[in-house]
């Protein structure tokens, strides 16, 4: 037993040690007793970045014992770990996000999804100053409503892939796109070093969709 004041002390001293299968299966055994502190936990494990492959692990011991993990917590810890460069970790958890996910296709083309908990491998906007984006609904979808301003440049939204190497195929959809040759958008294929391998300009298409 301990208070509130000690998780400052606690949590991280756990968190660094979800390496160890030994220690993962004592803590869900707490866990599965369903304490007042497994939701901050969860939280500051996703969140802290101190042991991102062993808090994966952990979720996903946790999720196959029927315990509930908040979709905040797990867009967290598959950011943290993408950033850390483990990617089949990060994929491994965000397929218990969104199980109908396929790493070969982009997800979510049409901008349906609904959540205010992203993670790398979704739709995310940009935050460059002097661009605005935002994902409307329309319907059952949404749609990417975007301006910018004169001679500002930036992301105005992105995704992550994990591309094997093989021929893909990319189409999409324009509407109501009035934009001087200058300051013309464009979709860009990027690695995470940042070589630019593939670019494709979006055409104008004044009150009509292209």
């Amino acid at each position: 037993r301990t208070t509130k004041r000690a998780r400052p002390l606690l949590f991280p001293t756990l968190v660094a040690a979800m390496s160890e299968p030994r220690i993962r299966k004592e803590l869900l055994h707490l866990i599965l007793k369903d304490p007042d502190w497994t939701g901050d936990f969860f939280a500051y494990a996703a969140g802290s970045g101190i042991e991102p492959v062993g808090t994966s692990f952990l979720f996903s011991e946790a999720a196959a014992a029927g315990v509930e993990i908040g979709e905040g917590q797990r867009s967290n810890l598959v950011n943290r770990l993408y950033g850390r460069g483990e990617l089949e970790d990060a994929w491994r958890v965000y397929q218990t996000l969104r199980p109908d996910a396929i790493s070969t296709k982009s997800r979510d083309p049409e901008f349906a999804l609904a959540t205010d908990a992203r993670a790398v491998f979704d739709w995310r906007l940009g935050e460059d100053a002097g661009l605005s984006a935002v994902i409307l609904k329309n319907g059952d979808k949404g749609v990417l409503e975007f301006s910018t301003a004169p001679s500002v440049g930036g992301g105005l939204v992105s995704q992550a892939q994990l591309l094997s190497p093989g021929t893909y195929k990319f189409d999409g959809l324009v509407r109501d796109l009035q934009q001087s040759g200058r300051s013309q958008p464009y979709w860009v294929l990027s690695c995470r070093d940042g070589r630019e391998l593939l670019r494709i300009d979006v055409p104008n298409a004044q009150d009509r969709a292209v």
